[in-house]
C-alpha cells in the first residue's frame, strides 16, 4: 500500500509580512488590514473581532472610498469557525462581506479566493494539502490552493446555480411564464423587470441584447447576451446597468452583466455589480452566466470567462457544481485607524469641514 504525502501551506510559506493568530485583535481603534484582488475585484480583509462594537455597513463604506479610506469593491472580515466533523476537514473559516455602498453581500468568488489567503497569511488555519471550506451564510465553500506562488491560485466549489426564480429572487411585473428548461427570453420582455426609465433606454438595451436569463450563485444575476462584438464593447453599461440593477423585479437588487460568446470554450463578459457599479471581474457572475450558456449547449462544460481584469477557468462538475479556479492578489496591507475614519466621514456628512470666515473682514480686506 503506497502512502501519499501531504503537503501544509504555513503562513510563514504563504507571505513573509506580519502575522496574527485566530483569537488575536488589533488594539482599539487601530485594525490591521489586507487588501487583496481577484482579477482587479478588490476588497479589504480585516479580522471579524475587529468589527466588534462597530456597525459594519458603515465600515464597509468609510473603508471602501477610494479617495478618503482604503479603496476597495467592498469589505470583507473573516474568522475561524467550528469545522463539521462530517466534512472531513478541520480547516474552517467564516466569511461576511459588504458591498461599497454598505449593503450585505451574498456569494461572492473573488472575495472567498481572497478569504482563503487571508486565512493563510494570517495565520488562521493551516490546510492541509491546502483544502479548506469557508462558511459564508449558510454555505460551505469547499476550497484548494493550487499553487501558492507567484499568484496565489485557488480552486473553488461555487456548487450549482439555480434557475429558479423563487431562489434567485426574481418577480417580473406583467405576465411572464417561467420555463421548464433554461431559455433565453427576448430583449422585448425586458419590459417586464419594471426598469426606471424605461422608454429611455430600451433603445440601448435593444441593441446591448439578444436574449436574457436570471439565475442565482447564492447571490441574485441578470445575464445579457450581446450579439455583437462591436455591441459588447459599445454598450453604456455605467447608464444601463444601476437601471437594472435596481429594476422592480428584482427585489433584492442584481448584479447586471453583458456576455459575448467568442466559441464554444470562451466567453468573455462586463460587470456591474450590485452595491458596487462596475468593477474588472465577477467571480459568482462568471459562473452564472457559464452555468446559463451550458445548459442552453451555447458552450462545453469547460470554459474560459474572459474578464476585464482577467481569466477564470470554469468547470462543471458530474455534481452540478461549477469549479472555478483563479488568482487572488496582494494590493497592500498596513494599518488604519477605524474609528478616526469614520469620525472623519460623519463630520464631512455634517458639513463641519467648512472653516468659519468673516465676510466683513475679507470685503474690507483685513486678516
Amino acid at each position: 500500500m503506497t502512502r501519499q504525502a501531504t503537503t501544509t501551506i504555513s503562513p510563514r510559506e504563504a507571505s513573509p509580512g506580519p502575522r496574527r493568530g485566530p483569537s488575536a485583535a488589533s488594539p482599539r481603534g487601530r485594525v490591521r488590514y489586507r487588501r487583496l484582488h481577484g482579477l482587479g475585484n478588490d476588497y479589504v480583509f480585516v479580522h471579524h473581532a475587529d468589527l466588534r462594537d462597530r456597525e459594519p455597513s458603515e465600515v464597509a463604506r468609510v473603508v471602501s472610498d477610494r479617495h478618503r479610506g482604503v479603496g476597495g469593491d467592498g469589505l470583507i472580515s473573516i474568522e475561524t469557525c467550528v469545522a463539521d466533523a462530517t466534512a472531513g476537514d478541520g480547516a474552517w473559516i467564516r466569511m461576511r462581506m459588504w458591498n461599497a455602498d454598505g449593503s450585505p453581500g451574498g456569494m461572492c468568488g473573488n472575495g472567498v479566493r481572497g478569504a482563503v489567503r487571508f486565512a493563510i497569511e494570517e495565520a488562521l488555519i493551516e490546510p492541509r494539502d491546502g483544502r479548506c471550506v469557508v462558511e459564508i451564510g449558510r454555505r460551505r465553500v469547499p476550497c484548494r490552493v493550487l499553487e501558492p506562488e507567484p499568484k496565489f491560485l485557488v480552486s473553488v466549489d461555487m456548487g450549482a446555480a439555480s434557475l429558479a426564480w423563487d431562489e434567485v429572487p426574481f418577480r417580473p411585473i406583467s405576465a411572464l411564464p417561467e420555463p421548464e428548461s433554461p431559455v433565453l427570453r427576448s430583449p422585448a420582455e425586458l419590459a417586464s423587470l419594471g426598469i426606471a426609465r424605461f422608454d429611455e433606454v430600451r433603445q440601448a438595451l435593444v441593441e446591448a441584447c439578444s436574449g436574457w436569463a436570471v439565475a442565482s450563485m447564492g447571490n441574485p444575476h441578470l445575464v445579457l447576451l450581446s450579439p455583437t462584438d462591436s455591441g459588447f464593447g459599445s454598450t453604456p453599461l455605467a447608464a444601463i446597468g444601476p437601471l437594472l440593477e435596481r429594476a422592480v423585479a428584482f427585489p433584492q437588487r442584481t448584479n447586471v452583466h453583458l456576455v459575448r460568446v467568442e466559441h464554444r470554450r470562451r466567453f468573455r463578459m462586463r460587470t456591474w455589480e450590485r452595491g458596487t457599479g462596475a468593477t474588472l471581474a465577477c467571480g459568482s457572475g462568471a459562473c452564472a452566466a457559464f452555468a446559463i450558456l451550458q445548459r442552453t449547449g451555447a458552450i462545453e462544460e469547460s470554459a474560459t470567462a474572459v474578464l476585464e481584469g482577467g481569466d477564470l477557468a470554469l468547470s462543471r462538475l458530474q455534481s452540478g457544481s461549477i469549479e472555478m479556479t483563479g488568482p487572488t492578489e496582494s494590493c497592500c496591507e498596513g494599518g488604519m485607524d477605524l474609528d478616526e475614519l469614520i469620525a472623519a466621514a460623519g463630520r464631512r456628512s455634517a458639513g463641519t469641514f467648512a472653516i468659519p470666515v468673516d465676510i466683513d473682514a475679507v470685503e474690507q480686506g483685513t486678516p
